[in-house]
């Protein structure tokens, strides 16, 4: 038998299966033994592809999610990212103490694609000896999508939020000024955010806010990394 069978794709051997099933390589083997010189297998029972199975490392039958390295910079970013996060937890300890910071560090995220959905019957509400908990039908109403905006003040812990129908430059910028209206002018604020086309375009940084008033309001993080806390 090949032993790189299980370290292959099964669409090499002619199988539309996304992968090696238990089942998929009994059939692969009891069809195979005899002509690659290995009779004793022909007849290989589910249970002992099982047992091999378990008692390997290999496990061809799982599958688990990675990150593609794709950004040559990906470190100096990470440094990047994580001091910005270390600051955060210095001007938390300094506003504990009654120091009042002179930086906002927060950490932005959307969410795209929300369904807006409603019932067509109103809910029942409990009803001793008839219904236990609120019934609800199943039936539902779609009203579209709604994008929610969201920055995560990390020295404060405050949420700063938005729904918008559409998720654009333009709309990133809206975020921007209600951010800017809700700060003092005095103090700076560092945005962590990910490497989202809206959040690097050029309408974004062409910016007032980033371009003439940067020496107050610091320059945005932008970062393809999966390391924003407003993420979860």
């Amino acid at each position: 038998m090949d032993r790189g069978l299980v370290l292959s794709e099964t669409r090499g051997f002619g199988y539309p299966h996304e992968v090696w099933t238990q089942r998929l390589l009994q059939q692969y083997v009891r069809e195979h033994a005899i002509e690659e010189g290995f009779p004793e297998v022909a007849r290989i029972s589910q249970g002992t592809i099982s047992k091999l199975a378990n008692a390997s490392a290999i496990k061809p039958h799982k599958i688990r999610s990675y990150v593609q390295k794709r950004d040559p910079a990906f470190h100096k970013k990470a440094i990047v990212v994580l001091h910005t996060y270390e600051e955060a937890n210095i001007f938390k300890v300094l506003e504990k103490e009654g120091t009042e910071p002179d930086t906002f560090i927060l950490s932005f995220d959307e969410k795209s694609g929300i369904q807006v959905r409603d019932t067509h019957y109103p809910d029942l509400m409990p009803v001793p000896g008839q219904f236990l908990c609120i019934h609800r039908d199943y039936e539902y109403v779609r009203h579209g999508t709604v994008c929610l905006q969201a920055a995560l003040d990390l020295v404060t812990g405050f949420v700063h939020y938005r729904i918008t129908e559409r998720n654009r430059s333009e709309e990133f910028i809206e975020f921007l000024k209600m951010l800017d209206a809700r700060y003092p002018d005095t103090m700076k604020l560092k945005i962590i955010l990910d490497d989202l086309k809206v959040h690097s375009s050029g309408e974004t940084v062409n910016y007032p806010l980033l371009t003439e008033g940067a020496c107050h309001r610091g320059p945005l993080r932008g970062t393809g990394l999966h390391f924003n806390l407003c993420e979860g």
